[in-house]
């Protein structure tokens, strides 16, 4: 999987549901900077919206827990690896990689 320069996956919460778009420079050969949006398609639903509940779902399920981030200050929130602070400042980031921190 690879993405275009300069594009973004969009999210945006309605309610109870989770809208997901696609936005990239349309024609990354001239300077007009053009964007255009398309869906973006869970796997398996065909569909651009998923409910919050099942999109939960979908990350606990999808997720190592030995790769997850804490955030300080932020009371109970998820599992707190105190060595992990640690490794935080040698993290490495290679060409093309992409990381997802939901």
């Amino acid at each position: 999987n690879a993405s275009l320069p300069s594009s973004a996956l969009r999210f945006e919460r309605v309610g109870k549901q989770l809208r997901v778009e696609y936005v990239y420079i349309t024609n990354i050969s001239d300077d007009s900077g053009h964007m255009t949006t398309v869906p973006a398609l869970f796997g398996g639903t065909g569909e651009n919206v998923i409910s919050m509940k099942d999109f939960s779902a979908r990350v606990e399920s999808g997720s190592d827990a030995n790769c997850a981030s804490s955030f300080p200050d932020q009371g109970d929130i998820g599992h707190v690896d105190h060595n992990s602070r640690l490794r935080q400042a040698d993290l490495q980031v290679r060409d093309g990689d992409a990381e997802l921190v939901v």
